[in-house]
């Protein structure tokens, strides 16, 4: 749940910041590029977690 708010979080301060003019729309580009390596170290840890588990 922690990662979503933080994903959340991410998103909707640079979509916010766009569409009042603040930012330059290219900084959406960035989400992925931030959010994607704390989508992949969950996964990893997740399937950690459910190999030990077995």
């Amino acid at each position: 749940m922690n990662v979503s708010i933080q994903d959340t979080y991410n998103l909707i301060w640079k979509l916010g910041s766009v569409i009042i003019g603040i930012l330059d729309p290219n900084i959406l580009k960035t989400y992925q590029s931030e959010r994607l390596p704390v989508a992949e170290e969950l996964v990893e840890m997740d399937s950690r977690v459910v190999q030990a588990a077995n």
